[in-house]
């Protein structure tokens, strides 16, 4: 176990004595038979150091060779298309290895015995234009240029960061006017020189997953990050992009997003990248290994590297947050404390969507998918799962989604499955199924949900969620109070509108166009809108809360990508004290005590900073409150897109440490909506194995039981 290689995950070790009934002379690995069982699959794993040493020592064979790997690191996932995991059930198939190459392949002593992508500049992939186009590329990146650059898992826009008319123009040409781009940086030392840095962050970003990393900013960067105080970075993590800074001699930051126009997937294919890319990049930098499974990298964070509040309290379980499973981490496998009767298949959300698939007690979760608003996202899921259906050998007889009747992930469900085998789970449940499942909890827990959208089973937007009970039923027990969200959908785009929604409860029209910046025709029309209630939603969503609180202190009017509001009030706090008022009644959170007290520090021009401090804390003090609140249980579990807020995060759980609760949060899975896809299956086992649980053929159904499915 101490010795096992970085990449390795040890499941279970164990020690039996049997009798020798045959003896190899030597050791050798034989020809793979075809299997109907399934079998774990290695993500693809960034360049390794031994790997690195060969492509920048002259002497070696593979000197700037672009795609050298060995058993260690290089593709896997994306170059697959059937199991056992042979070459010639892979996209290495069409290339022949040479004398040279095979003689490493069969050898046992040597670090390429059967690495399926090994490969040479002799026999192996090759750059069009070989190397003299890397340095092409070099050159346009050097004179303010943006390059598209086929990765491990799909295409990459390149250019200096540190060049303000070559970002801007990006943006301009990506649509992407806000949303941070993603940055790779040659070396830690050069992070170290932009951002804080802990010894645990550095492990990661050194890691054979090689993630993007969130670090805080030490050194702002223009343009990168907007209104934001924190850096997605990685570290070189093929030999590509290691050729790239090695041409580009100096240590540079590049900006290094994926290729893909918004709101579609990630281009995987040099004639799409070509057609779709044209308007974006200005060079292309192409390779003739084709990808199968297109992959995004994956993003993480450490939730308290540099803990803002007390050393003392620590994030449980885990070292640090997924939020977002691609590249390095994906497929995620989860072992079940049960076994699944019959295979299940879970559709996820719409946003950020993964699905998930059960196998006895094997649970196989995709990478991340996109918004399944988009159809080339639909389509996208709907290839990666015959994919995965494939390898892991599964054929699904039990189907489970949400219950929103308009999400794409639904239709597609009810598209896909026959009544009476379709079970519907409540959002926010599914939220904390997860959870409860990863950490094998067993008994009743309070479940923390906070997130922007999630259909209610009172057909009203549910976000601000505590729940009690297990797998087997969690019943809703507190919840933010209801407000109107003006426009429905629209409002998680605009977040002034949620702000005039709940400022129309105390202060006139004219105070309200004074406070939130925007035309004041808008807000009189949504004024209008509220008092006739036309296409106005209930909601207690959380998300919008932090929507209106960010537009209510002037941050942000407007969300060019999910959750841009929020995170830009997080961006604001200062280390410091102090909370709002807040009211508990009928099991229904009161946001009035809080918006009024919020209001009252922006007359006092109180700073901004200590504003969003205080209610960061007020949030925090209420998940604290609510789990005292008469519950037999000291285990808490946290999910939903909110607590993906790394302060609020933090302040909660020293909240509900210091009073002696147990909390729990995904280990390998996201906080967000791609972590309900295990949450769905499991509700889905339990559901065919409780009769206390109702089926759902897909339609209204009159009768609903106590707890979870329609």
């Amino acid at each position: 176990e101490k010795e096992a290689p970085k990449a390795a995950k040890i499941e279970q070790v164990k020690s039996l004595k049997l009798k020798i009934k045959s003896f190899e002379k030597r050791f050798v690995i034989k020809k793979s038979k075809k299997t109907t069982e399934s079998q774990n699959i290695s993500p693809d794993l960034a360049i390794c150091e031994d790997c690195k040493k060969e492509i920048f020592n002259p002497k070696d064979r593979r000197f700037l060779y672009p795609f050298i790997n060995c058993t260690n690191c290089g593709p896997r996932f994306t170059i697959i298309s059937d199991i056992p995991y042979d070459r010639p059930n892979t996209t290495m198939a069409n290339f022949k290895m040479c004398k040279e190459c095979k003689k490493e392949y069969e050898n046992p002593a040597d670090r390429r015995f059967h690495s399926e992508p090994i490969s040479c500049p002799n026999c192996g992939p090759s750059i069009k234009g070989k190397n003299k186009a890397i340095k092409e590329a070099v050159e346009v990146i050097k004179t303010g240029g943006t390059i598209a650059l086929k990765g491990l898992g799909g295409f990459h826009l390149i250019c200096n960061a540190l060049d303000k008319k070559a970002v801007k123009n990006l943006r301009k040409r990506k649509r992407r006017p806000q949303k941070p781009f993603a940055l790779m940086m040659d070396s830690i030392e050069t992070t170290k020189k932009y951002c804080q840095v802990s010894k645990q962050e550095e492990e990661l970003l050194k890691s054979p997953q090689s993630p993007i990393v969130l670090l805080k900013t030490k050194k702002n960067i223009e343009g990168i990050a907007p209104g934001l105080n924190k850096l997605g970075v990685m570290l070189p993590y093929t030999s590509l992009h290691l050729l790239l800074f090695y041409y580009l001699k100096k240590k540079v930051p590049l900006v290094c997003t994926s290729g893909n126009i918004s709101e579609e997937p990630i281009i995987t294919n040099n004639k799409e990248a070509l057609l779709k890319l044209k308007n974006i990049a200005d060079y292309f930098l192409l390779h003739n290994r084709e990808i199968l499974i297109g992959y995004d990298d994956s993003i993480l964070k450490i939730p308290n590297s540099k803990p803002q509040i007390s050393n003392k309290f620590q994030i449980p379980n885990h070292k640090y947050q997924i939020l977002r499973t691609g590249r390095g981490i994906a497929p995620v496998v989860v072992n079940l404390p049960f076994k699944s009767k019959q295979p299940i298949l879970a559709f996820g959300g719409d946003l950020k969507s993964t699905f998930c698939l059960v196998k006895e007690n094997k649970a196989y979760i995709s990478q991340y998918l996109g918004d399944q608003g988009s159809l080339k996202n639909t389509k996208r899921f709907l290839k990666v799962l015959e994919i995965y259906k494939k390898l892991f050998k599964v054929k699904p007889k039990i189907f489970v989604c949400d219950l929103h009747p308009e999400y794409y992930s639904v239709k597609l469900a009810n598209h896909l499955s026959t009544a009476p085998n379709i079970f519907k789970v409540q959002h926010h449940k599914a939220h904390i199924a997860s959870v409860y499942l990863e950490n094998n909890l067993k008994g009743r827990v309070i479940g923390v949900s906070f997130d922007g959208t999630g259909f209610g089973e009172d057909k009203k937007i549910w976000g601000g969620e505590f729940f009690y009970g297990d797998l087997k039923g969690f019943e809703r027990i507190t919840h933010l109070k209801y407000f109107s969200l003006p426009g429905g959908d629209l409002a998680a785009k605009e977040p002034w509108r949620a702000a005039t929604s709940l400022l129309s409860n105390f202060l006139p029209v004219k105070e309200i166009s004074k406070i939130i910046k925007v035309d004041s025709y808008k807000i009189n029309l949504v004024l209008k809108q509220l008092k006739a209630k036309i296409n106005c939603v209930d909601s207690s969503s959380m998300g919008r809360l932090f929507d209106a609180v960010s537009s209510i202190l002037g941050i942000c009017q407007e969300n060019t990508y999910e959750g841009e509001a929020a995170m830009k009030l997080e961006a604001l706090i200062k280390k410091g004290q102090g909370s709002y008022p807040f009211k508990i009644k009928k099991e229904e959170i009161e946001w009035q005590p809080i918006i009024l007290g919020v209001l009252r520090d922006i007359k006092k021009r109180i700073p901004v900073t200590l504003i969003s401090t205080k209610f960061h804390n007020t949030i925090a003090k209420i998940v604290l409150k609510v789990c005292q609140n008469g519950q037999s249980t000291k285990k808490v579990c946290l999910s939903g897109g909110v607590f993906q807020n790394s302060y609020l995060l933090e302040r909660t759980m020293v909240e509900l440490k210091k009073k002696g609760f147990e909390v729990f949060l995904p280990k390998n899975i996201p906080i967000n909506d791609s972590g309900i896809s295990l949450g769905q299956a499991a509700m889905g086992i339990i559901s065919k194995r409780d009769k206390n649980v109702s089926r759902s053929s897909g339609k209204n159904n009159k009768k609903r039981k106590k707890y979870c499915f329609s």
